[in-house]
């Protein structure tokens, strides 16, 4: 643990800044999405994300850069963390960072016939959040949900 905590603190002020602002709005999504709906806590999260209006080109995060931090704050969550929640707020940081993602839900059964769902982001067909190719192509995406919960 202690390792992971000085291996985070050793990161440049702006890559350190930005895990802390996705490890607060990740605690957020998690524990809202736990009681309601999908609509609502993305208009939270987008609103504090300030994901409304995209920050100027010189203050702008690569996507890279970003997609390390989201999955930095994952990892080091202290309420944990699920794919819906990671996926949301990274749609939030990466909009705010003038990178447009599509949100994409997919559902599968598992052996005993459990039903069970996946969240990721897609941009111009490629995923960016949420696993690799060799997960995701085991779910059937549903119809675009953003229409949704837009």
């Amino acid at each position: 643990m202690r390792q992971k905590l000085n291996k985070i603190l050793r990161c440049p002020p702006g890559r350190l800044a930005l895990i802390a602002e996705i490890c607060a709005l990740l605690a957020l999504s998690r524990f809202t999405l736990t009681w309601l709906p999908l609509r609502v806590v993305r208009r939270g999260v987008w609103f504090l994300a300030g994901a409304g209006e995209s920050l100027p080109a010189v203050r702008r995060r690569s996507l890279d850069e970003i997609t390390r931090s989201l999955r930095s704050a994952e990892a080091h969550s202290p309420v944990g963390s699920t794919c819906l929640a990671i996926a949301v707020v990274g749609q939030a940081v990466l909009r705010r960072h003038g990178c447009e993602s599509r949100l994409q839900i997919g559902v599968r059964r598992d052996a005993s016939g459990k039903i069970l769902a996946h969240a990721w982001l897609v941009q111009d067909g490629k995923i960016v959040v949420g696993g690799p190719d060799s997960v995701i192509r085991n779910y059937t995406a549903m119809p675009d949900p953003e229409h949704l919960i837009a």
